[in-house]
């Protein structure tokens, strides 16, 4: 899927019962992770929070909350961008399960 100049390799839609849409999951090349936090930082302003930045974007953890309620959230680590919904938080809990950098633990 592409938005505005990303292409994102991947992009996991989530509904609720009775509120739709509720969060995307999109996941974008290592290599473009700084121009979409810099897109993200000139069109939301500066995040709500953040952590240290040890090796550039690429190792930034960083979330920003929205007026309506809804969140955004850029992982640097994990090549992942989180759009959640003001009525998405139980939807919260998938974001690591989808995530394809996670490994996945089977308990037998």
């Amino acid at each position: 899927m592409s938005a505005g100049s990303f292409d994102y390799q991947d992009v996991v839609y989530e509904f609720t019962d009775h509120s739709g849409m509720q969060m995307v999951i999109a996941h974008f090349p290592s290599s473009e992770g700084g121009e979409v936090y810099q897109q993200l930082e000139s069109t939301l302003g500066a995040p709500t929070s953040s952590g240290t930045i040890h090796e550039g974007v690429a190792s930034l953890e960083a979330s920003w909350k929205l007026a309506d309620g809804a969140r955004v959230q850029y992982s640097g680590p994990f090549h992942r961008l989180v759009l959640v919904g003001k009525e998405g938080a139980s939807l919260e809990v998938d974001v690591r399960l989808r995530d394809l950098d996670a490994p996945i633990a089977i308990k037998g």
